[in-house]
């Protein structure tokens, strides 16, 4: 019935990974300095210039932003920071809707400002709340295994996601070069990987064989060595 009173067709699409970025680059400046801010009005109008083509650009660079704000650089470094570290998750997960996204966003700032307004908010670090809330939104399962390792954990950190987080960091393999005889039987022996220990946890294995959970733990900031109780407890 529809179609016979519209004859065009009308689609919104869905945002890419450099327009996710430009946004959630957007939201948490906009939260830092207010909207009405002179200088964040001039960075919208960069950002529209680059949405025009987004296949061309990479979105907001800190050259960009740095024009726009000068001397108030260092205030909204750490957004667009944060920006280029959940962007390509955050668009992939939330299929590029902006009201997912800007939703995401709005928990972020608000779950920071709830830790503060409670008296622990130095205790919470913005990339790493935003890599967990990741995590939480996304691969929940995760999420709540590490939460429960967490919890158990007299640190409160999680031994498997240091595991996970060392190898998803280092550098793949070059292949080797071709050789012959005994030198070549020696390489292999000095190549060939220790073998896994036989108490090896049933959450890293599974962690490993998932691509997402892999990108999601090379994202920085690691979270090894962190005590991730603060963050659960403002998530809870």
């Amino acid at each position: 019935y529809l179609e016979k009173l519209i004859q065009v067709p009308f689609r919104i699409p869905a945002l890419g990974e450099t327009e996710t970025r430009i946004y959630v680059t957007l939201l948490l400046i906009g939260a830092e300095v207010g909207e009405e801010n002179a200088a964040y009005k001039r960075l919208i109008g960069t950002a529209r210039g680059l949405l025009q083509r987004p296949w061309q650009n990479d979105g907001l660079s800190a050259e960009m932003v740095k024009d726009a704000f000068g001397d108030r650089f260092n205030d909204v470094q750490g957004a667009l920071t944060l920006s280029d570290q959940i962007g390509p998750l955050l668009a992939s997960g939330t299929q590029g809707n902006p009201r997912q996204i800007k939703r995401f966003v709005n928990s972020l700032l608000l779950r920071q400002r709830t830790a503060a307004a409670r008296g622990f908010g130095n205790e919470i670090q913005r990339p790493v709340l935003a890599k967990l809330m990741l995590a939480e939104r996304f691969m929940s399962r995760l999420f709540d295994q590490v939460a429960m390792a967490a919890a158990r954990e007299p640190r409160g950190r999680c031994e498997d996601l240091a595991a996970l987080e060392a190898e998803a960091a280092a550098p793949p393999v070059a292949p080797a070069k071709a050789t012959s005889g005994k030198a070549k039987e020696k390489a292999d022996a000095a190549a060939s990987p220790a073998p896994a220990p036989a108490t090896e946890s049933a959450n890293l294995v599974e962690w490993r064989a998932s691509e997402v959970i892999r990108a999601w733990a090379r994202l920085s900031p690691p979270l090894a060595a962190l005590d991730l109780r603060p963050y659960l407890f403002v998530a809870k």
